[in-house]
């Protein structure tokens, strides 16, 4: 059974990629309409499977369904899939990745694969000094590479405290 600390966790990302979605995403109608993507259908669910305490069973059905969702190809076509359930299953950096059934990981890795996402775990961002323009990316132990930020680029910014109380900050 998954921690409460797991559960919150996964109940606050899951609340976080409905918001973000509505604010970052539009998509257009069968009559031509541009609108915003309010998930709302997924929202109710999260929030009854919440309610329930049946979250981690509501996503692993999610990611096991035969079909992707509505919303999952209008996050692909929008080119969003990181405001998925799928990609938070394979971050690995998230507090409830071990609740996870294995096999629902890998499906959400195929998934998302199959879809052209690149299921890798969010890379760190800085600033180079040399050239304000450009931003690099990095991992851990790798070297840094491009990428551009351009207007409406959005990212999430990761705070950790340490052991020694000092906070690390990582664009993701």
């Amino acid at each position: 059974m998954p921690s409460f600390k797991a559960e919150e966790a996964l109940y606050q990302d899951l609340l976080s990629i409905y918001a973000r979605a509505g604010a970052e995403v539009t998509y257009e109608t069968d009559s031509g309409e541009v609108k915003p993507y309010w998930a709302k259908r997924f929202l109710q669910a999260v929030k009854r499977a919440e309610k329930n305490g049946e979250l981690f069973e509501f996503v692993h059905r999610l990611i096991r369904a035969r079909e992707v969702s509505r919303g999952f190809l209008i996050l692909k076509k929008s080119g969003r899939l990181d405001l998925t359930a799928e990609a938070l299953v394979v971050d690995k950096k998230k507090p409830y990745h071990d609740e996870f059934d294995i096999d629902v990981v890998q499906i959400a890795e195929h998934r998302l694969a199959d879809h052209g996402h690149d299921v890798q775990a969010p890379l760190a961002l800085t600033t180079s000094a040399a050239d304000p323009d450009e931003h690099e990316t990095s991992t851990a132990g790798s070297t840094p590479s491009k990428a551009p930020l351009t207007a409406g680029t959005s990212f999430d910014v990761r705070v950790t405290a340490g052991a020694d109380g000092n906070l690390s900050f990582a664009l993701i």
